[in-house]
């Protein structure tokens, strides 16, 4: 105690041994809480939730619980399981565990994903809303092909779809004049890291100002609040 260590030993020890072991009933069916969405060129849409109760194997059949209460079945074409902070295939997976299931398409964050035998939905999450929004299209001005190989508008509306398939709080939408696509983000940086991106993997479009998404209700037009909470020392406070 007081002494500098060299490696994260004590860290450990102590979250062994104070965290209390995940908390389940042996006697319930499987049930699992999709808490995260990835995308695989190979497998598809990934799942990725937390087990509350029982076991998954590959290749088990089961259901998806979606908003409403609608069931989709499904059935496990690839379970993962992280270890550290890599991703290993497994054949079993317990509660507790955090995995990643391949096997459906339609599914999103909240869903739960349970047996067919006994299908349960768990207490849903949802995902904050976009609060700006850009229109993003091919690149028509006089020095169009000049920085970018990629300029066509299919290859935009591929690159923009694998994206939201990736980030959950990205949107995209077609516009009804059909001029270009526009993308709905949670913030201004957000976008902008989007462009840098696709601006070095060799796209070249135009984008227009941000805009703040305002929502009508009850007849009166809101618009986003982001809430902050900041702790800090006091000494620190007025700099804040």
């Amino acid at each position: 105690l007081g002494q500098e260590g060299t490696d994260l030993q004590c860290l450990f020890e102590t979250i062994l041994s104070e965290i209390p072991a995940p908390a389940f009933d042996p006697a319930e069916p499987f049930q699992m809480l999709v808490s995260d969405l990835d995308y695989s060129d190979y497998v598809g849409r990934l799942a990725i939730g937390k087990i509350f109760h029982g076991q998954v194997s590959a290749s088990d059949a089961l259901t998806c619980i979606q908003a409403g209460g609608a069931q989709k079945p499904l059935k496990v074409t690839r379970l993962q399981s992280y270890d550290g902070i890599s991703i290993r295939d497994v054949d079993t997976a317990l509660p507790g565990d955090i995995v990643v299931l391949a096997g459906i398409e339609d599914v999103k964050i909240g869903d739960t994903i349970c047996t067919q035998e006994a299908p349960r939905a768990l207490q849903r999450i949802t995902v904050d809303e976009p609060t700006v929004s850009m229109r993003m299209t091919v690149n028509t001005s006089p020095m169009a092909g000049l920085e970018g190989s990629l300029v066509q508008g299919s290859r935009i509306h591929e690159r923009l779809a694998k994206e939201t398939l990736r980030n959950v709080s990205l949107q995209m939408e077609i516009p009804a004049d059909g001029n270009g696509f526009i993308l709905k983000g949670r913030g201004e940086f957000q976008l902008a890291i989007l462009i840098e991106t696709m601006r070095r993997e060799g796209f070249e479009m135009c984008v227009t100002r941000p805009e703040v998404i305002c929502e009508v209700r009850d007849g009166q037009v809101l618009e986003p609040i982001e809430h902050l909470y900041v702790d800090c020392n006091d000494q620190c406070l007025g700099i804040v």
